[in-house]
């Protein structure tokens, strides 16, 4: 290989961190003539040899003369057509690589050599051990870093991009080399392709869409190594979804500062960019849901327990009971069918959203997949509830004004709280045309139309994060929907353990709940 200045080689060295502007009048005469036929617009590339012009002109090798790396036989190898080339380019380890016998040819200082690398922070003899290891290693013959690392458009300053952008980047030299065997276009249009690979290639996926704005990286190297060239097969890869969706996940650890700790969020360089089940989450808005869950289940427990204490206090109710027919079949096959989905979607829920679950309960993946059954078929329920309403003329129960209006609510609270204890008879009784005492009225009313509502928009939306913007007020777009959703999912189960427990309160404990079984609601009479 010809010899090199020393000075042009230090200013080649010092390009790969510190990306250049535009190459300009510094141009060679040799290295404009080579513009001319090998450097064109995106639009105008249909050449392997032929290169985009803005990613050449950020390169980092684009201060170097064309002719540092491609030697011709004679000075005037380039004059002819096609070029009468001799020696091979160099590799990437040929400079790269300090133990390499090119490397003393080139550089009069090592030490700065060693220490300009070690800006870089990049072992190129580990890289190499790395490589060794990898896929393409095994299946490869004769591959080289130029087979992902393009020399004509290698830049830096990849974490300065846009997140979808930076992707896009680091994904592209996959692609590009495996699309070809799946996918017919020749060169697809930036943020789109990654999105056509996930479709194609990982059908097994539950969340392509999503995934496919992640880099192939992240699962196709091993979990417990970031930023290494041991590039795993597909059947390697990792397919453990708790390797991200956990708080302590090994994938978050090993790509993000885990010391970065916040009083409010899980994960806070990761909630910046992405909502990630299982990962992040707010932290106070979590506290206060569990607070409240656990101050509703003591409320029951404590008010069940004074129920049992006073007893002896309540009359007896006649063993026979006036039935009065009030809930159709629809209605109550709605019923239970919306509860058992409700107990299965809140299970898989609480799964999804605090991870944590080891051992063959329940992974995450079935989790998911569990959770988007149930939550589609309670769609398909839902939408039988409002029509069977309208046509039933059932929402007037809902949609009315509750009896007694603010002074029935204020009655029905006191009977609860005190009355029940002293053995007071209901202030409100069931009828046909009035299913509901006020205070179930205004319940009732809330939860199936506005969090109910609510909760089966939210979930939609989050089975097509696609359609979703990708940011609203500075965070995921993705996130704002997973709040609603968690909140009135977690409204949702206080109301149900308020629900059951308020079922036992009929004149006896059974009545409700079998007035939901046979459709017939139960009156029972006080014995002297």
């Amino acid at each position: 290989m010809r010899s090199t200045s020393p000075i042009v080689v230090v200013l080649s060295l010092a390009a790969w961190w510190v990306a250049p502007s535009s190459v300009g009048a510094e141009e060679s005469s040799v290295t404009q003539a080579c513009v001319k036929c090998h450097v064109k617009p995106a639009e105008a590339v249909t050449d392997q040899r032929i290169f985009h012009q803005e990613r050449w002109e950020a390169g980092v090798h684009a201060t170097l003369d064309c002719t540092t790396c491609h030697v011709g036989d004679d000075p005037k190898a380039f004059d002819q057509l096609p070029h009468l080339l001799g020696n091979p380019p160099p590799s990437c380890l040929d400079c790269h690589d300090t133990s390499r016998r090119i490397e003393r040819e080139l550089f009069v200082d090592e030490k700065a050599v060693q220490e300009a690398l070690a800006l870089r922070g990049e072992d190129f003899r580990e890289i190499s051990e790395d490589y060794q290891k990898s896929v393409h290693a095994a299946r490869i013959e004769d591959f080289s870093c130029e087979g992902c690392h393009s020399p004509h458009d290698m830049h830096s300053g990849l974490a300065a991009l846009p997140r979808d952008e930076q992707v896009h980047e680091a994904n592209r030299a996959c692609i590009e080399c495996h699309r070809a065997a799946v996918l017919e276009d020749e060169i697809p249009t930036p943020g789109q392709e990654e999105t056509n690979w996930f479709q194609t290639t990982h059908a097994w996926d539950p969340a392509r869409q999503a995934h496919a704005k992640m880099r192939c990286l992240v699962c196709h190297t091993p979990v417990d190594r970031s930023n290494t060239h041991e590039v795993l097969s597909s059947d390697q890869a990792i397919r453990n979804c708790d390797a991200c969706h956990d708080v302590n996940a090994p994938l978050i650890a090993e790509y993000v500062d885990q010391t970065d700790a916040s009083f409010w969020v899980t994960n806070p360089l990761v909630f910046k960019e992405a909502y990630l089940p299982g990962a992040t989450r707010n932290r106070v808005v979590d506290g206060l849901l569990k607070g409240l869950f656990w101050l509703t289940v003591f409320g029951v427990l404590m008010h069940g327990l004074l129920r049992v204490l006073t007893r002896r206090m309540r009359p007896r109710m006649s063993a026979a009971a006036e039935k009065v027919r009030m809930y159709p079949v629809w209605l109550r096959v709605w019923h239970w069918s919306n509860a058992i989905l409700f107990f299965v979607l809140a299970y898989t829920g609480l799964r999804l959203h605090f991870g944590h679950r080891r051992g063959p309960i329940m992974s995450f993946e079935m989790a998911f997949n569990v959770h988007n059954l149930a939550g589609s078929l309670l769609v398909v329920f839902g939408a039988l509830f409002f029509v069977g309403n309208v046509l039933g003329r059932n929402q007037r129960q809902y949609l009315s004004s509750p009896r007694d209006g603010l002074r029935g609510i204020l009655r029905q609270l006191r009977w609860y709280l005190i009355g029940i204890f002293k053995g007071e008879p209901h202030p409100y009784h069931a009828a046909p045309e009035n299913k509901f005492n006020p205070l179930q009225h205004l319940t009732y009313a809330g939860v199936m139309y506005v969090m109910f509502p609510l909760l089966l928009l939210s979930g939609v939306a989050l089975l097509f994060p696609g359609f979703l913007p990708e940011t609203v007020m500075g965070r995921p777009g993705t996130f704002w929907v997973a709040a609603i959703h968690w909140i009135t999912a977690a409204a949702g189960i206080l109301f149900m353990v308020g629900h059951l427990y308020l079922g036992s309160m009929g004149d006896k404990v059974r009545d409700l709940y079998a007035a939901m079984l046979d459709g017939h609601h139960r009156h029972r009479r006080r014995e002297p």
